[in-house]
């Protein structure tokens, strides 16, 4: 519904600030990855990366308390921050300050993976595990046994055409079960906006791999303050025994390197979430957790105990069927039974901790 921005100023100056928005949402409460409530509720954003400046344990307090004072002035129903790491000032003041009722107890913590890249990719890929050096050669070797000639990459990157990109990508998209869970890339404005942006800067990375002259698979990053962030990955279900998915980002890292002449990429983002493919080929983590503030009011204290409830519950199915040896099981039937269609649903596109960069322009793509 528009921006949320606070600063923090002594002494007549800027001492930080904390980018965020307000947004008009629904509150998922999930079942697996089935969405079982979702009630209408206002919601302040703020984003992953957008708390800058001085960032210590006193201006985090201010702004929390003051993050408080407006939930309850301008009856927003909570506040939530994206990917916050456990060991930083603003976590620690999201955790404390607010009412026992009105906080976070339970928020799930995720292992955020990022690849520190050496001087070479030969270097890189020689620190692999050996297993995983395996897995890559063998699977190149069958997708080169089976199409020959056939397979093809096209990268993207300064100046690229976004119109191809985008419909190229789509029609991986749209095989993925992240679609039809509504998640996932989207052709949209927002999209099309931050992918046009960062090729007109230079700092597009993608890559799509093509099998037959159709496309099989997509990586698609952009750069920012040093570092390339992958925004979207996705590959076509049919050719999942060849791992398109995981030959064309081992690919997009090679060609990173490649046009990493000047050395301005010193590391790769992956994001928060545990995938596999990650943490086979990163080399550094930390833990991240995003937390709700919930308003002073009835409707704050119901939205949180039904959210704690589903956080609770599902932490414990978890915890069980991992000492079961059946979670990743478990995970592939719930992505079967929440990629069923709901009728008249819409694909929402969701693009999340995107870096502050890019929310002032996807702000002004929109005004």
């Amino acid at each position: 519904m528009g921006p949320y921005v606070l600063v923090v100023q002594r002494d007549g100056r800027p001492d930080c600030i904390l980018i965020g928005r307000l947004e008009k949402t629904r509150l998922d409460v999930r079942v697996g990855y089935l969405k079982a409530f979702r009630p209408q509720t206002r919601v302040l954003v703020f984003v992953h990366g957008g708390f800058l400046g001085n960032t210590n344990e006193e201006n985090s307090s201010l702004l929390v308390s003051k993050i408080i004072e407006s939930l309850n002035e301008h009856k927003i129903d909570a506040a939530h921050f994206h990917q916050l790491g456990l060991h930083s000032p603003l976590y620690d003041s999201v955790k404390q300050i607010p009412g026992v009722m009105f906080r976070d107890h339970f928020s799930p913590v995720e292992v955020h993976r990022h690849l520190k890249l050496p001087r070479t990719f030969d270097e890189y890929f020689a620190n692999l595990p050996r297993k995983q050096r395996h897995e890559v050669r063998r699977h190149t070797r069958m997708l080169e046994h089976e199409f020959s000639d056939r397979v093809r990459t096209q990268y993207y990157g300064a100046g690229a055409n976004i119109d191809e990109l985008v419909r190229e990508a789509e029609k991986v998209a749209n095989k993925t079960y992240q679609r039809k869970l509504r998640v996932g890339f989207k052709d949209g404005v927002e999209m099309r906006g931050i992918l046009d942006f960062a090729a007109c800067r230079g700092e597009l990375h993608a890559c799509i791999l093509y099998v037959d002259a159709e496309p099989r698979a997509f990586v698609i990053g952009t750069l920012y303050q040093n570092s390339l962030h992958c925004l979207s990955i996705g590959y076509d279900p049919e050719f999942g025994r060849f791992s398109v998915g995981l030959l064309l980002v081992m690919q997009w890292i090679e060609e990173a390197f490649r046009r990493n002449q000047n050395a301005e990429i010193t590391g790769i983002d992956f994001g928060s979430g545990d995938a596999r493919y990650k943490s086979e080929i990163c080399n550094s983590e930390w833990t991240e957790s995003s937390l709700y503030v919930f308003a002073p009011t009835a409707k704050g204290l119901a939205l949180n105990l039904v959210r704690t409830a589903s956080v609770v519950c599902q932490g414990f199915a978890r915890d069980l069927l991992q000492r079961l040896h059946l979670l990743e099981e478990t995970k592939r039937a719930w992505r079967r039974l929440g990629a069923e269609p709901t009728k008249g649903a819409k694909a929402i596109p969701r693009i999340s901790g995107l870096s502050p960069e890019y929310v002032r322009n996807e702000r002004a793509i929109h005004n």
